[in-house]
């Protein structure tokens, strides 16, 4: 009788990441990872209790790579290169940021969201020229910053938008730096009226 083939924890998360990257989480089934690896279903209750315990395995490593994408150095301002980093992240694995930010533990979800959230808004606050703006601006500024994070992603995920390292970079910067001057001006009260702006 041949060998039972014998795999390793690290060999079934990666079955499990690629299909959650291909379907979605309920994609992820014993059979499903079992097949992708040429084995029965017994290898993977014998590393893990349940498919939850799989999932919940694959999430750190969304979120190291997500954190990587994040930390790199797109511009060298830590705001623009955290939002780009979501982008980047986000055009390469939709389904993953998806399942991410809204994993089946909503605490979890939450936790993470709220982070991140925290994150942002201590970045924002460190960035040139914020003086005199307060927290709602900043939540403020954050909370369309994000609106157009999501836009974007679903523009990137439908095939909408098609957008290059480059091209996500220069675009996410004219927005951002956009957001940020609008909030100084209307915080000194300087903004033009609506439908009074006169090209340059």
């Amino acid at each position: 009788m041949p060998p039972k083939p014998k795999v390793t924890r690290g060999e079934i998360i990666a079955a499990a990441r690629a299909l959650l990257e291909e379907g979605g989480p309920q994609t992820v089934t014993a059979r499903a990872v079992a097949d992708r690896l040429g084995v029965s279903t017994r290898p993977i209750y014998s590393a893990f209790s349940s498919m939850d315990e799989v999932l919940d395995a694959v999430i750190p490593e969304l979120e190291a790579e997500l954190r990587a994408d994040m930390a790199t150095p797109w511009t060298g301002r830590d705001l623009a290169d955290r939002g780009i980093g979501i982008l980047i992240f986000g055009r390469d694995h939709p389904i993953a940021l998806e399942y991410l930010l809204s994993a089946r533990d909503n605490r979890s979800a939450l936790s993470r969201g709220s982070r991140m959230h925290g994150e942002f808004i201590e970045a924002l606050k460190a960035t040139e020229g914020v003086d005199g703006l307060e927290q709602p601006d900043f939540e403020n500024i954050l909370f369309k910053m994000e609106t157009f994070t999501a836009g974007l992603l679903n523009a990137m995920r439908t095939g909408v938008a098609r957008l290059s390292n480059e091209e996500i970079v220069a675009f996410t910067n004219d927005i951002g730096e956009a957001l940020i001057v609008h909030a100084i001006l209307k915080k000194k009260g300087t903004l033009p009226r609506q439908g009074h702006i006169t090209p340059s």
